[in-house]
């Protein structure tokens, strides 16, 4: 019931501001909400590390009067979307409409399912310090830019394998596979080289 309540409220809400018939604009105008497609580019700047064009996406929301509580849910929410699904994609099928499952569909090949639950991680404590803090645009910000950044880190598993890949003789290609590693472990494991003293070398 009080859902319902909740719900006539709003709808007298925008009754009132915007008459009659009522769009969707008016709703996102109305009560700070962003829109589904905006999400959805906000999330896209960030899987591919365009920091400054995040960046401005946010001021952009931000001006425009949008709630960024909202809006850090919102995101929250599409990342948990594009979680579940990399992991099955038919899931969302009933809950997400086509537009949004093509746009999880050419994201999933973006971001590896750990990177992925990090990103959630970092921004629901970033939501959890925005709740009390009189400058959330600000928190927003800084969690946003942390973020991107954590994706070109490497992490200790890909170390290992590209260290793993490298005894193996196969070739590490990725530059941060290659920056994980370092120019001392290339040298030490680069391809034919297996860091085991050549027996033959007593005799010379």
């Amino acid at each position: 019931e009080g859902g319902l309540r909740d719900a006539e409220s709003m709808l007298d809400q925008l009754v009132a501001f915007c008459g009659d018939p009522i769009s969707e604009a008016d709703v996102l105008k109305v009560f700070g909400f962003t829109s589904q497609q905006t999400v959805a580019n906000f999330t896209d700047k960030i899987l591919r590390s365009a920091t400054a064009e995040a960046v401005q996406l946010l001021h952009e929301q931000c001006e425009a009067g949008k709630d960024m509580m909202r809006l850090m849910a919102d995101l929250i929410s599409y990342l948990r979307d594009l979680l579940v699904f990399k992991v099955k994609p038919d899931a969302l099928s009933e809950d997400v409409d086509l537009d949004s499952q093509e746009s999880l569909a050419a994201q999933a090949g973006l971001i590896e399912t750990d990177r992925l639950l990090e990103l959630i991680d970092q921004f629901a404590e970033a939501e959890g310090r925005m709740k009390w803090a009189p400058n959330k645009k600000l928190h927003f910000e800084v969690a946003l830019i942390k973020a991107i950044q954590s994706l070109s880190e490497v992490t200790l598993n890909e170390v290992i394998e590209n260290l793993n890949a490298l005894r193996d003789g196969k070739d590490v290609t990725t530059k941060k596979a290659v920056a994980g590693i370092g120019d001392a472990g290339r040298e030490e494991l680069r391809p034919g080289k297996t860091g085991v003293a050549d027996p033959r070398e007593d005799f010379c």
